[in-house]
């Protein structure tokens, strides 16, 4: 396998991500077992395995909501909590969902004007441009209880998108979807214009994101392998 790309800084289309050594338990259970990988700024990572092997605790831990026992992770070439507190990394979790009582065009702008302190306009403006792209323009005033399914997800990620993320972290956002659903969203995240950000998404299919994300990491093996046969690994490292 080609080895990584230096990951010393972050990029105009994302950050780099260098793992190293992450050990994460669950009690006297270690989900995490001396994980590592490297990732270039702007490559979109797919991760898949069964059921418990640590998919979501490792998005969970690059996205600071759980704690490492052992191992650091860097972002752009810093410590991740730079990142972090930066809002340069954007997460969207199994259990996330839109706040109900607001309407979807509500939802998009409450981090923009509470989390970025834009003006209501600038903020009106940057919503207005993604309810565009992700197709939600006819249900901008629509409440999430009325959504379906495959709404609600894209204005989830309307929502992360919103807030221009360098690091988007998906935990199985496909689930559920029928293919079109799936199609749908794959061609969100890498638009004709380029990626916008570095992409790590777990799944439960072994097939999603395969055309969309250029390498894939099987846990618990920890074998980052190209995506799709005849691609190169480049991009991405592991070590033991």
């Amino acid at each position: 396998m080609r080895p990584a790309a230096p990951v010393d800084e972050a990029a105009a289309n994302g950050l780099s991500v260098e793992v190293r050594g992450l050990v994460v338990r669950r009690g006297r259970r270690r989900v995490l077992d001396g994980v590592s990988l490297q990732l270039a700024a702007g490559a979109f990572l797919r991760i898949t395995g069964p059921a418990g092997c640590g998919k979501s605790t490792l998005l969970q831990t690059l996205a600071g909501v759980l704690d490492a026992d052992q191992g650091s992770i860097r972002l752009g070439g810093r410590p991740a909590a730079t990142a972090l507190a930066a809002g340069q990394v954007a997460a969207v979790f199994q259990r996330d969902s839109l706040l109900p009582e607001l309407t979807v065009l509500e939802n998009l702008l409450l981090p923009l004007i509470a989390g970025q302190h834009l003006s209501r306009r600038l903020a009106m403006l940057r919503a207005q441009v993604l309810l565009a792209q992700f197709g939600l323009v006819d249900i901008m005033h629509a409440w999430p209880a009325r959504l379906s399914d495959a709404l609600r997800r894209r204005a989830l990620l309307a929502r992360v998108m919103a807030v221009q993320p360098q690091l988007l972290l998906l935990d199985d956002i496909l689930a559920g979807l029928d293919s079109a659903g799936r199609a749908l969203i794959g061609r969100l995240l890498s638009p004709p214009d380029g990626r916008v950000a570095s992409i790590i998404a777990t799944s439960s299919r072994v097939d999603d994101f395969a055309h969309e994300a250029e390498l894939l990491l099987t846990l618990p093996e920890g074998r980052i392998s190209p995506s799709e046969p005849g691609q190169e690994g480049s991009g991405c490292d592991t070590r033991p």
